[in-house]
């Protein structure tokens, strides 16, 4: 489901905006306020039509969430038989008159996250019909500029959010409704041992978190700029002077998990990054390591599972050389958390060394420790 933001200013309206369904790579239905819950923002004018549709995202249940800016019922849903549901959050809101909607995004326990211009965020939980907003105001929110473009929720829970003075994280997002004081609070990193704000205050159009939880930010005018999971370390920082980046101007950022590939919408075209991150699995099958045999000039090799299954979080890694001594040990969450569900490794013991030649054994188990797999490894020096 892509969102689409258009008008037209004449009949018959075909480019006014909604959202389309697109199945096989195929536009399949193009959703408006012709023959869904979309609405137009200016219904009463003939001449004119805008459905200005900023995010979408579905929920646990399969519900479609839509953001559909300046109407007065922004929030819509479409459950699975396609009936749609508007909800109002004037209530929250402190700017009305200034009500277009951004990004959003549904957290673990099931609350919709909006993104606003001129209203900062607006959270929502259909269950109670519980509503609030992060603003600019201490103790309500302490966001940097009530402008919030982008967001995105992690595996904690935690919401990411970018506003137009920079980057802060709301880390309760499960207390918001019961909370008197709900702050969110910049990333704080040591550049050569001073103390700075992640991303100080760049606007920041978009945030994408990959496989491995690693988050990746796009800016207005820095570039992309890609950190751990906890945003304490670098990973990459790309520009056009460094990268094929065509420009410093990042629209979006998205991560095809399928693959591992991070895509980069700028002002001045498309670009993709292979990431080499893999999401974590379910759960321990079959695995294999590639490539094998490995060669001096490989670097490294890379064990995985097969058929586009990948290693669960916390799997222990042991290599065994054919005498059953330990060679090498890592765990996919702990030592390989760039690389997210598989594990790389650079032919090194655990003296630094790299490994003579010969067949190595590679034995995997599940953090229960209720599964367990193996491989070889043939090493040619």
């Amino acid at each position: 489901y892509i969102s689409s933001f258009a008008q037209s200013g004449a009949p018959p309206f075909k480019d006014a905006g909604g959202v389309l369904v697109v199945e096989n790579n195929e536009i399949t239905t193009f959703l408006n306020d012709t023959n869904s819950g979309l609405e137009d923002l200016a219904p009463n004018n003939p001449n004119y039509k805008s459905i200005r549709i900023n995010g979408t995202s579905f929920d646990n249940q399969s519900n479609l969430w839509v953001t559909n800016s300046l109407v007065p019922n922004g929030l819509k849903k479409m459950n699975t038989n396609g009936a749609w549901t508007s909800f109002d959050l004037s209530s929250i809101m402190i700017n009305l008159n200034q009500g277009e909607l951004t990004e959003l995004e549904i957290d673990r326990a099931g609350s919709v996250w909006i993104g606003s211009r001129r209203n900062g965020v607006l959270v929502f939980n259909e269950t109670g019909n519980r509503k609030k907003a992060l603003i600019t105001e201490v103790t309500k929110g302490s966001l940097p500029d009530v402008f919030v473009q982008t967001l995105a929720v992690d595996r904690n829970n935690r919401i990411w959010i970018g506003t137009q003075k920079g980057l802060v994280v709301f880390s309760d997002a499960e207390g918001i409704f019961d909370a008197s004081i709900y702050d969110a609070a910049p990333v704080i990193i040591e550049d050569d041992g001073v103390p700075k704000k992640l991303l100080g205050e760049q606007p920041i159009n978009s945030i994408a978190i990959d496989g491995a939880e690693n988050k990746w930010f796009g800016t207005d005018t820095g570039g992309v700029l890609s950190t751990t999971p906890s945003g304490d370390e670098t990973l990459f920082n790309f520009n056009k002077d460094n990268s094929p980046l065509p420009s410093n101007r990042i629209l979006k950022i998205r991560v095809d998990n399928s693959n591992g590939k991070v895509f980069f919408a700028t002002d001045k075209g498309i670009v993709a990054f292979n990431n080499n991150v893999a999401p974590f699995g379910d759960e321990l099958g079959e695995v294999y390591a590639y490539p094998n045999p490995v060669k001096k000039e490989h670097e490294f090799v890379t064990i995985d599972g097969r058929n586009g299954t990948h290693l669960p979080r916390g799997t222990n890694v042991k290599i065994l050389d054919t005498a059953g001594r330990l060679v090498h040990e890592t765990n996919v969450e702990i030592g390989q958390e760039i690389k997210g569900g598989k594990v790389i490794w650079d032919k090194t013991n655990l003296a630094g060394r790299k490994v003579a030649s010969g067949v190595y054994i590679v034995l995997l188990t599940s953090p229960d420790k209720s599964e367990t797999s193996s491989t070889k490894i043939a090493i040619i020096n």
